[in-house]
């Protein structure tokens, strides 16, 4: 496990922005996979959902 001396309303926050982002991201998906006339099922999700686990660790350094 890891320590963090982060807030719970930091976490809360950084939280909060990713979903925006998922949220945000979901329409333009969909635009995008009707109008390239891709496979929804198979487009949106990687485009929802991508890898960008590795973001998380800079961004809670920038909060300190």
């Amino acid at each position: 496990m890891t320590e963090s001396t982060l807030s719970g309303e930091v976490i809360g926050d950084i939280a909060k922005a990713s979903a925006l982002v998922s949220l945000l991201l979901f329409p333009l998906a969909l635009g995008w996979a009707k109008l390239a006339k891709q496979d929804m099922r198979s487009t949106i999700p990687p485009l929802v959902f991508m890898n960008s686990g590795f973001l998380g660790i800079p961004l809670m350094e920038l909060r300190r």
